[in-house]
């Protein structure tokens, strides 16, 4: 079962609503964000989210002889992989607290399938 998603319009429309800012105005505004994110990620340099929390990145030196099957021949093959950097987000510890303690309600009386509790 897929999770649910809020798209880019239904964000611009959201802030719309709640501010009255021109939607234009707003779809740049996310945009210059997103671009400033990026640049900061790839630079090394992490982006903080007020009480969220912050984009960073952790390091994947690179591989030499490293083994791996090739899915569309199912041959184990030889290759070297050069070395990468993959963005990750952190949440802040009063975020994730305040997240737990607010989707606890929604699972009071559900039983999930392998919840040992």
């Amino acid at each position: 079962m897929a999770r649910p998603r809020i798209k880019m319009s239904e964000v611009i429309r959201e802030v719309y609503n709640r501010t009255g800012l021109p939607t234009t105005t707003i779809q740049k505004i996310l945009e210059t964000y997103s671009d400033i994110v990026k640049e900061c990620v790839v630079n090394e340099v992490e982006v903080t989210f007020n009480d969220l929390g912050y984009f960073g990145w952790r390091h994947c030196p690179k591989q030499l002889n490293k083994e791996y099957t090739n899915f569309k021949t199912g041959e184990k093959e030889i290759k070297d992989f050069p070395a990468y950097n993959v963005m990750t987000f952190r949440q802040k510890r009063q975020w994730k607290s305040e997240m737990r303690e607010l989707t606890i309600p929604l699972f009071e009386d559900t039983e999930i399938e392998g919840d040992n509790i």
